[in-house]
């Protein structure tokens, strides 16, 4: 997601207060995209997966492996 769209959406998730000003929402939004930056993983290589799955013998290292990179992709979308 893009700062725009993420600023977008903050703005969005902002419902304001009583005595509230502009202050407070920039204050908001700049937490909620800091919360959001925050709570993505790092990426993981292909590399740092292939070397925890040969530390697994026998089967369940070509299942690991291919979940992991599975599972990877899938929190990129």
């Amino acid at each position: 997601m893009t700062l725009k769209e993420l600023t977008q959406l903050a703005e969005q998730s902002w419902e304001g207060c009583d005595g509230c000003d502009e202050n407070d929402k920039n204050f908001f939004i700049n937490g909620f995209i800091t919360g959001y930056n925050r709570s993505k993983p790092d990426d993981i290589s292909d590399e740092e997966i292939e070397k925890e799955a040969s530390k697994i013998h026998g089967v369940g290292y070509y299942a690991f492996s291919e979940g992991a990179k599975w599972y990877k992709k899938q929190l990129k979308k």
